[in-house]
């Protein structure tokens, strides 16, 4: 909630500042109001981008010191020193929403000689590198591509999993970390196969329950009803204030309020199908 409220402030507040600007500023240049206008567009442009990136993990590395207390008492090592990465993981290939996280849980990946290892807050299990048969990226979300792993179980079919890399504090470094990962993996299971009776299995499998995860993609009720009235009342809104600076000839105010009103309107729409998908899955899994 702090990240997304101040992603939202920083959207938000190059349009308050132009204004406030072009309020208390007695005959400008018509060059300086122009460049002003231009620059609050670009400034609410990157000012959200840049601060949703360096907060969106915010937490993250408390988390891994308390997930990784707990994961050593399971690996029966410091995780360090296995050189386990701590990592999001979510069950099936699909993009899933659970409890308004991509993540289903977190915890540490241990890449060993012929098995795939994850202890984590709520999950462990461990995978022979036999069973895994793809590794591959997903579709980038966020500027994000997470690492869909396919494997089998023996006369079971196929499964699958994805997790992301979570080595970091900002997207940006996340994306460098996650496709590090990504070739680290790649390279593990394409290499020689170790000799049979390598480390034993300590834990089961990875879960495949997805029930209680809500796809991404799939159609929320009432979005639709809910997207087109924002619209209507952004286009409403913007019609009323800036038809009245229009008529008085103050082009540049009516450009910035009509881009103050897009952006708050914007934001709320995400916020409000977040919310909707939010309980939609709480609904669906009662």
């Amino acid at each position: 909630m702090i990240a997304a409220g101040v992603t939202m402030a920083a959207g938000v507040a190059p349009f308050v500042v132009a204004l406030a600007i072009l309020e208390f500023w007695t005959s400008p240049p018509p060059h300086a109001i122009a460049l002003l206008t231009v620059g609050t567009f670009v400034a609410a442009g990157l000012a959200p981008w840049y601060t949703h990136g360096s907060l969106a993990l915010l937490g993250n590395y408390a988390l891994r010191q308390r997930v990784g207390g707990l994961a050593r008492a399971d690996i029966e090592a410091p995780v360090e020193d296995i050189g386990a990465v701590f990592v999001g993981f979510s069950p099936g290939e699909e993009l899933r929403i659970w409890d308004g996280e991509t993540d289903r849980d977190v915890g540490f990946l241990s890449i060993l000689a012929d098995t795939l290892t994850y202890a984590g807050d709520e999950f462990k299990w461990a995978l022979p590198r036999a069973q895994i048969d793809h590794v591959a990226l997903g579709v980038p979300v966020a500027g994000v591509r997470r690492i869909i792993v396919r494997w089998h179980i023996p006369r079971g079919g196929p499964k699958a999993f994805s997790i992301v890399c979570r080595e970091a504090n900002t997207l940006q470094s996340l994306s460098v970390v996650n496709a590090r990962l990504y070739r680290a993996l790649r390279d593990w299971l394409w290499r020689d196969r170790p000799p049979a009776g390598g480390t034993p299995l300590k834990w089961g499998y990875p879960p495949t329950d997805i029930s209680d995860g809500w796809a991404l993609d799939r159609p929320i009720s009432g979005g639709c009803v809910s997207v087109m009235a924002i619209a209507l009342i952004v286009v409403l809104t913007i019609w009323r204030v800036s038809a009245a600076l229009l008529a008085v000839g103050d082009y540049y105010s009516a450009v910035l309020w009509a881009g103050l009103i897009a952006v708050v309107g914007a934001v709320f729409t995400g916020y409000l199908l977040n919310y909707l998908h939010y309980w939609e899955a709480r609904s669906h899994n009662r």
